[in-house]
């Protein structure tokens, strides 16, 4: 188990590296490129709708991506990168409320 662990932690660090804050930017470089301005997220309501932009470009990519994570460290960099008063679980709780919730099963929101 540790070592599965170590993986799936070694996994995670990998798509950091192509899923971060750079230049004012959030880049997202996977098998589509995605460049996010951050001066367009700078409240609760615009880091909720580039989330919804960030999962629809994890479901087409042509290999899976760990949907909840990517979207959750999408909201704690721009959450810290302002010093926003919101929470990230704050933020994530409403996400997984307007999306219908998660479902571990799936890997997916009901939506």
């Amino acid at each position: 188990m540790t070592s599965s662990l170590h993986e799936y932690e070694a996994w995670l660090d990998k798509l950091d590296n192509r899923f971060y804050i750079k230049n004012n930017q959030f880049i997202y470089n996977f098998d589509e490129q995605l460049l996010i301005s951050l001066d367009e997220c700078k409240n609760k309501n615009s880091i909720k709708k580039y989330s919804r932009v960030i999962l629809e470009y994890a479901e087409r990519n042509k290999n899976y991506l760990p949907k909840k994570y990517l979207i959750q460290r999408f909201v704690r960099l721009v959450v810290k990168y302002w010093s926003l008063n919101d929470t990230t679980d704050e933020i994530m709780n409403e996400i997984n409320t307007d999306w219908g919730g998660y479902n571990e099963l799936t890997g997916g929101w009901n939506t």
